[in-house]
């Protein structure tokens, strides 16, 4: 088996175009050699996971219904709490299987909020 990008890059480096970049011939920095690789490169990159950004709407959507409950009646609130199992379950569609989570209800939301955070 050939290795083409192997090939590649030693013929650039050979024709000096790797001569410029910067840090060359420098130690690399510590943080660069150790944890693991793909955190490191999807943190550079500013990536969220997708799951991640559901998971924030569902505790932000859990905070403004536990703030405003003394102010709806119990229709409304019903309404809100099948609103946050929705989102409860397009983010256990997204994430690892171990990190799915349960339903909440209106007698128990503030309880498995704390569980979100």
């Amino acid at each position: 088996m050939k290795d083409w990008f192997g090939d590649i890059c030693k013929k650039h480096e050979k024709a000096g175009d790797f001569d410029h970049l910067e840090g060359k011939g420098k130690p690399l920095k510590r943080e660069l050699l150790e944890g693991d690789v793909l955190d490191r490169t999807i943190k550079a990159a500013n990536f969220v996971p997708e799951w991640v950004q559901k998971r924030k709407e569902v505790v932000t959507e859990m905070e403004k219904v536990i703030r405003l409950k003394e102010h709806m009646d119990e229709e409304v609130f019903e309404e809100r709490v099948e609103t946050i199992n929705g989102l409860i379950r397009k983010y256990n569609r997204k994430c690892p299987p171990v990190m799915q989570r349960g339903l909440v209800s209106t007698g128990n939301l503030e309880e498995r909020y704390e569980s979100w955070l």
